[in-house]
């Protein structure tokens, strides 16, 4: 459905970081609502407060984004260029998931961004891999191919406010994780998925209006 009503409430689910359909799940959601959720999923990424794992799921949604929809793909290899800028300031795993996937994605034009994280110590290295590997997985032959990055101050991410949206019930949370699970559990149009996916709409639009 494209559902952008639903791109807020579902948000509040990524704090469930110990959730498998919460984690694998709603990155192909996300994808599938497209360009128009990249906003609020930098937003939270941007938030040092949210947990690792919450902020990874955040940048898996916005790899699927960028997978299911070419046209968004410059638009996000762009902003996660742009999140790696603050990478004294985000933690080295952080940094790690960051540059996996920009590799996937083959940012190449996010190469010499990449250089100075690793130059300055700030990416997990057990995650990607060091340098040479990564700018061999982007496709670079060697470091002259690379410019030198130049940073400059970026504005605090810290104050960065959290989406405007009161927490849910557990209950309701709940609910949204069961309605995820069952209409992701196949493609195929039938009654019963499009009933769900009308239930799962309707929750999503009730939890908006908290």
């Amino acid at each position: 459905l494209q559902a952008t009503e639903a791109i807020i409430p579902l948000i509040q689910l990524f704090k469930l970081v110990d959730n498998d359909l919460v984690n694998e799940e709603l990155p192909k959601v996300y994808g599938n609502i497209g360009a128009a959720a990249i906003g609020a999923l930098v937003e939270y990424l941007a938030q040092n407060q949210n947990q690792l794992l919450a902020r990874v799921t955040a940048i898996n949604s916005l790899e699927e984004i960028a997978s299911q929809h070419p046209d968004a793909s410059n638009q996000v290899k762009s902003v996660l260029t742009q999140s790696l800028q603050s990478c004294n300031q985000n933690e080295a795993e952080l940094n790690g998931f960051i540059v996996s996937a920009l590799i996937n994605l083959q940012a190449q034009e996010a190469a010499p961004i990449i250089k100075y994280a690793f130059n300055t110590n700030q990416v997990a290295e057990d995650i990607v891999g060091n340098w040479d590997e990564v700018r061999q997985s982007l496709g670079i032959n060697s470091d002259e191919e690379v410019q030198e990055f130049i940073p400059t101050p970026l504005p605090s991410i810290t104050e960065a406010s959290t989406p405007d949206v009161e927490e849910a019930s557990e209950d309701k949370i709940n609910a949204l994780i069961d309605l995820v699970a069952q209409v992701t559990e196949t493609q195929t149009p039938t009654p019963e998925n499009e009933l769900l996916k009308d239930e799962l709409a309707s929750e999503t639009e009730n939890t908006s209006l908290l």
